[in-house]
Order: structure tokens, then sequence, then C-alpha cells
């Protein structure tokens, strides 16, 4: 009986929460249509959406009736940081609106804004445990929304998405260039859902040459979008959007069925041993059939194991590191190559290296972009080019542009070079003739 009382406070003490929301949002609809003046001092406000971030991973670690518990000591705390002049809701799940009235310049709801983020640098107590808890928010204001409240918390709804896609933890005022972000993002996503049957992907194949002998390693695979509506769209704004909606998937064993093949008829014309570098998603690596997809591919396609290197980001990392470690250890088994992309500009990469098996490191263009001029950037290259070699393991620098940067790596003993210097991404005809013909090998060796 006890607990159907304190369930139904808390429905009520809810409802009270949205009543006050609603009157907030009639009075700005009279405000809009003029039907009400706009009190004085009231004419600008602050409307800021607040998330709790990860509340998923609480509500499935700990069971929804302590996330319940969590969520009530949260919006007592919100009453109690904040001055009374401001409206606090509960807006749904772990998402509260804050409406500001704001008479001086906004600077209440920057108060109201730092006071927040203070307030959450205390862990909540729930049952005697601990939790530290962040959030992520977005702020529109009165003055470019106007008293459209629908607008208002359309506009903080994306600025708190986009706070969260910045690296959560954080907030963001709403700017009109998100919402065209956003509706890009959804066109995108409508496209994407077809692109693969409409064979609207292709493969092109960058060389990746030897250091010291200039001779050709092998090739990474880079995917290309070529959209009738978008056009031509960047990798770097589709393969997010893939992963976010799971169709990377089918994307991505498209990817390895198709550089196998690539690679199977290069090897068999030139009777070469060339390798094949083909990304791999974290979403892939996590999928129960992704080892099963690729033995099935590499005995289809009747390559060698050893033609192939899967490259993968420390990303991988952050869902289940010791499933991640199995896989690759799985991998490395059958004599396929381990690749750490990007590597220099993660948080973790060190930690990773003797607990896996890899075989070559990438070192991210970041460094290599400044890398005549900027001294810091020299001897951070340097000092991997070392760690690596110590511990047993092949470097490539990517994304190099000129014979200045060739030279200098080659002086730090860098063991391969990929980049525009030496070709662009190739289609795989053009790449296959070029070979065929030796203009690749004279190409590349005409640049040292």
């Amino acid at each position: 009986m006890a607990e159907t009382l304190e369930a139904r406070d808390k429905e009520l003490e809810r409802m009270a929460y949205t009543d006050s929301l609603t009157g907030f949002k009639n009075k700005a609809y009279l405000y809009e249509l003029g039907w009400m003046e706009a009190p004085i001092g009231a004419e600008l406000f602050g409307m800021i959406y607040l998330d709790i971030d990860n509340f998923k991973n609480i509500n499935d670690s700990y069971g929804h009736t302590l996330g319940d518990d969590l969520l009530v000591t949260v919006s007592e705390r919100l009453r109690d940081c904040i001055g009374e002049d401001v409206i606090v809701t509960r807006f749904g799940g772990d998402e509260f609106v804050l409406i500001v009235p704001d008479d001086r310049g906004l600077q209440l709801t920057h108060e109201t804004i730092d006071k927040l983020i203070d307030t959450f640098k205390t862990p909540f107590f729930i049952d005697e445990r601990g939790f530290f808890v962040t959030v992520s928010m977005g702020i529109s204001v009165s003055e470019r929304e106007g008293y459209d409240f629908d607008l208002m918390l359309k506009a903080a709804d994306i600025a708190m998405y986009q706070a969260k896609e910045s690296g959560k933890n954080n907030y963001m005022f709403y700017d009109p260039e998100m919402d065209r972000k956003i509706k890009r993002r959804l066109l995108i996503e409508m496209n994407l859902r077809n692109a693969l049957d409409d064979e609207e992907f292709s493969l092109v194949y960058q060389p990746q040459i030897l250091a010291k002998s200039g001779q050709v390693r092998g090739f990474e695979a880079l995917i290309r979008w070529n959209n009738k509506e978008l056009g031509q769209v960047s990798p770097l704004d589709f393969i997010p959007v893939a992963e976010e909606t799971g169709m990377i998937e089918k994307i991505g064993k498209w990817v390895i069925q198709s550089a196998c093949e690539t690679i199977r008829t290069i090897n068999s014309v030139n009777g070469t041993d060339y390798i094949m570098s083909i990304n791999v998603s974290p979403v892939q690596i996590s999928n129960p059939f992704f080892l099963t997809d690729l033995y099935e591919i590499i005995q289809e396609t009747g390559i060698k194991n050893e033609w192939i290197e899967i490259e993968i980001t420390e990303n991988v990392f952050l869902a289940n590191v010791e499933e991640v470690i199995s896989i690759i250890l799985h991998l490395t088994s059958r004599g396929i190559l381990i690749s750490l992309d990007d590597f220099g500009t993660g948080y973790s990469s060190l930690s990773y290296l003797n607990k896996l098996p890899i075989d070559t490191l990438k070192i991210d263009r970041e460094f290599i972009r400044n890398l005549i001029h900027d001294k810091d950037d020299q001897k951070m290259v340097e000092s991997i080019v070392l760690l690596a070699h110590k511990l047993g393991i092949f470097l490539v620098a990517e994304g190099v542009e000129n014979q200045s940067q060739v030279r200098l790596l080659n002086d730090f003993s860098c063991d391969c070079i990929q980049g525009f210097y030496f070709s662009k991404p190739l289609q795989s005809d053009a790449l296959l003739e070029l070979i065929e013909s030796g203009n690749l090998d004279s190409e590349i060796k005409s640049k040292y």
C-alpha cells in the first residue's frame, strides 16, 4: 500500500511539472498571437533541453526501479539548484525542459547553465550507491525563435543532440546551421537505404609503398558513394549514419566481397602477393556473423588469408574489449593481418599494443600534414616509429603529399608510405591496367 501511495505521489509530482510547462506554453501562444501582452521583463527567455547521458546503461545494469528513483532524485536536485522563477519539467524518459524568464540579456540563462553543470559534478545516491551522472543540454532563446513554443522546443532539442554528438557532457546554443545538418543527415539516411540495391557504391584502391625499395606493398580499399539526388557523398558523412542505423553491416559485407574479388584478380593475373587493407566498422565486428561471413567470402573468392588486412580503429574497443580481443586473435590465428588505423589521435592506443597481436600501425594523417614545419609533429612521428619497431609492428604513414615528407619519413625509418604523392585512389580497372603495363611501379619509382 505504501509503495502504491509513493508511486501515486511521484505521478502527481510529474503531472504538476507538466501542468506548469503547459501553462507556460499556453501563455507563449497568447503572446505570439498578440492576445496577451508579454509581462514586463519577460520579453526574453531561454529554454534548456536537458538529457541524461547514457541513462539506458543505468536502466539495463541496475533495473528500471532504480532508474526511476534516480530520475526523481535528479528532478529534486534540479529544483533545489535553480531559482524559483525557472520552470522545471520532466519532458519524458530521461529528458527535462527548463524555462528561464530572463530580463538581463540571458545572464540568468547562463547562470542557470553554470548551476546545472555544477550540480551534476556531485554523485547521486540511490540505496546508498553513488552514481555520477552527466548531461547534454541544448538551449534556444526567444530573441531568435520568438514566442513560438514548439519551434523553441525543436531548436533546443536539435542543439541538445548536437551537444551529444560532440562528445556529451556539455551544452550548445541552437544555431540554424544545426537544422541544415539534421535535414542533410535525414536525406543521407533516406537515400542510403536503397544505395546498395541501386549499385551506387564503388570501391577505389590506393597503393601503399614500401619506403626503402619503392615497391608496392598492397592497397587500401576505400568506399565511394555517388547518389542521384545528393551527388558524391563523403564517407565522413555517410559512414556514421550507416553505423547508427545498422546499414553498415550489409554495406561492409559488400565492401569485403568486392575488395577480395579485386585482390584475387590482381594477384592471380600478375603472380603477385599484394595485400588488400579493408576498413571494418565497430558495428561489423560486434556482429556475431562477422567471422563466418568473412571466412565464407575468402573461401568463395579463393584468395589467401595473408592477402587480407583488416583495418580497425580504437572505437572498436569501446563496447566489449574481451570479445574484440577474442575476434582479433581468431583472425590472426588464420594468418589474417590486423591494422590499427588513426594511431596517435585516440586516448587508449598504448594500452592495447601489448594486449593485441597488431601487425600494422597507421600514423594518422594529422601528424603528416605539417610534418615538414612542425617540430612537435616530427618528434611524435619519430617516437611512434621507434615504439612500433621496438614492438615488432609494421608502420604505415598515410596522407603523404610531397617529396619532402617522403624523405623525412625515410629518415625516421618509417616502413611504408601512402598518399596522393604516389597515387590517388584508383578504380579497379584502371589499377589493374597500370599493374599489367608496369606503369604503376615506374611512376612510383620516378617520384623517389
